[in-house]
């Protein structure tokens, strides 16, 4: 089991050491989240640059039997925060909960899943300065479920270049603007959106000027896709599709991810796109030859 000891007794030996980055999954959180231990350790060698990611697999009962805020109150000396300015986050995943307590801005996270109740900005040590910089202004895969109770963050996320939509319907464009930068999304993934309403997508497509690759669910006759758009993801879980209509509406597009139903499908797509540089094809029902 990786511990504080072992790795003092390593950095002591590196006695030409600058540079200390360690990523690690753990079991006793304690030994390692002693901000003091670390300061202590620090001032014994040449170190100018310390970044660090702990994961937590136990974190539950930790959570439990500690208040989130203390967690971090060992790196907020002047050591840390003034001296070094070496700052700390900590989160919980949202899948196993597992803890996560790193270095920022070096381990921010590049993946965000924002809902209704998750607790978004992770908590840091940072200033409010570093702290939108790292977690609201560096680039981000974005994840947003829309709900009624939905708060909208803090601040405003400029950086994001894939965004992907959760709720029952498509928020209008002035909503999503109030929580992302459209103007910078590359990848729009709206496959989650059980009612999308024509002239909301299209609204969304005119405050999207960069956007490259879309995934949806279902390929609406009426939808008029950017002239920008190269890629196309269709989530049609097997549904059948007009080949016709569907190579109208995606004429100009370089690369495809569907799922199909037959041989006859394939070819016709293959023959009908010309402008396709790369295709997956994800089969279905097909049936045999």
């Amino acid at each position: 089991m990786v511990s504080f000891d072992s790795f003092e007794q390593c950095v002591i030996k590196l006695q030409q050491l600058t540079h200390f980055k360690v990523v690690a999954r753990v079991k006793d959180m304690s030994d390692l989240m002693n901000g003091t231990r670390w300061e202590q350790l620090m001032l014994r060698t040449r170190i100018s640059k310390f970044n660090f990611r702990f994961k937590y697999n136990s974190s539950k009962s930790v959570i439990r039997n500690q208040d989130n805020n203390s967690l971090l109150d060992s790196f907020r000396s002047p050591f840390w925060l003034e001296q070094k300015r070496w700052f700390v986050a900590c989160h919980k995943e949202t899948l196993d909960s597992a803890l996560n307590v790193y270095s920022v801005p070096e381990f921010r996270p590049h993946h965000v899943f924002f809902y209704h109740n998750n607790s978004y900005p992770p908590l840091a040590t940072a200033p409010p300065r570093i702290e939108q910089q790292s977690f609201y202004n560096s680039n981000i895969d974005l994840v947003v479920k829309f709900s009624e109770s939905i708060t909208p963050p803090l601040y405003h996320f400029s950086q994001v270049d894939s965004l992907r939509l959760l709720g029952s319907t498509l928020p209008s464009v002035s909503i999503l603007m109030s929580y992302v930068d459209l103007h910078r999304i590359k990848k729009l993934d709206v496959s989650n959106i059980s009612t999308i309403l024509v002239g909301e997508l299209h609204s969304l497509f005119d405050h999207t000027p960069q956007l490259y690759h879309f995934t949806l669910k279902i390929l609406n006759p009426l939808f008029v896709l950017p002239r920008q758009l190269r890629s196309c993801k269709l989530e049609n879980n097997g549904q059948s599709i007009d080949v016709d209509q569907f190579c109208s509406i995606c004429s100009s597009i370089e690369h495809l991810d569907i799922t199909v139903e037959s041989k006859e499908i394939m070819i016709a797509l293959i023959d009908r796109l010309e402008h396709l540089e790369s295709i997956v094809f994800r089969l279905g029902n097909v049936a045999k030859a």
